[in-house]
């Protein structure tokens, strides 16, 4: 793409690319530093973007109503996000923020707050990486009439895991701490991503936090074998098993499952998984003759 007639002084025009039907990604160039207002407005089948690390705003409504958008990919060096940046871009699963800096997040704080629906953040510190997911919420407002005032009510786990910040930074026990809020409110599928991802990328994980969603996996097994081998997500069940998470004395009946939802891949997974958990018991206790 030419991009120069849509720059002025290392900033995307405003409007530039409003209403556009044939963007579907967009990368843009390392230099640019601003992204004004309305830039990609009503770009309907924009499906992701990756922000370079040189922007350090984005204008009001720049990326407004883009309703196909899914994944973001930004900087932690963003300092700016005016309002109604991402307002209705109620398609957004995925965010990415690279060099992050744990002590500086508080333009991750000002997302959450504007995507109201489920997203998984990924984290990508310099020492080590963390998965969160948060829930989605939505308010409604009840009439006190006698007092013709509106209290507003928020309904779903996801306000209180956007409310896990402390200044700049995630408060990553108070995150682990929402869990059984999570569980009570949320979706299965909602939650077994979260107790997943947060076992899989143990970023300033508690021992108590990490048993506490290794526990609920386990007595999940059933139906996570059910949801991985219904959506061919294979893979994840060796990393499960990597983690500890699923062990031998759940396998066979996780076997079992794959074998009755005829998934026979997943039954060969499951089946390779219990072996080499048996290979490394035996290799753990064989004792030999002096």
């Amino acid at each position: 793409m030419e991009w120069n007639k849509y720059y002025e002084d290392q900033k995307v025009k405003p409007y530039a690319f409003e209403k556009r039907k044939d963007l579907y990604e967009v990368s843009l160039p390392e230099e640019t530093k601003e992204i004004g207002v309305y830039a990609f407005s009503e770009c309907r089948n924009l499906k992701r973007i990756k922000l370079p690390y040189t922007i350090w705003k984005i204008g009001a409504h720049a990326f407004y109503n883009c309703r196909g958008l899914e994944c973001v990919t930004l900087s932690a060096q963003i300092k700016e996000i005016e309002d109604g940046a991402f307002k209705n871009c109620d398609g957004i699963k995925e965010i990415i923020i690279e060099n992050a800096d744990p002590h500086q997040l508080n333009i991750l704080h000002l997302l959450l707050f504007e995507i109201t629906q489920c997203v998984k953040v990924t984290l990508l510190f310099s020492d080590g990486t963390a998965v969160l997911v948060f829930p989605a919420y939505h308010y409604s407002y009840v009439a006190n009439e006698p007092a013709r005032i509106f209290s507003e009510v928020s309904h779903g786990a996801g306000v209180s895991f956007r409310e896990c910040f402390q200044q700049k930074e995630v408060n990553f026990r108070g995150y682990d701490q929402n869990f059984l809020k999570a569980v009570r409110e949320e979706s299965f599928e909602t939650v077994l991503t979260l107790a997943e991802n947060r076992v899989l990328f143990p970023y300033q994980i508690t021992k108590e936090a990490k048993n506490q969603y290794i526990l609920w996996l386990r007595e999940s097994t059933e139906k996570l074998i059910q949801y991985h081998a219904n959506n061919q997500e294979i893979e994840i069940l060796e990393k499960l098993a990597d983690a500890e998470v699923l062990i031998e004395k759940w396998l066979d009946r996780a076997a079992e499952i794959a074998t009755q939802i005829e998934k026979p891949a997943c039954t060969a997974v499951l089946l390779q998984i219990k072996r080499r958990l048996n290979t490394n018991k035996k290799k753990k206790y064989k004792f030999f003759d002096l």
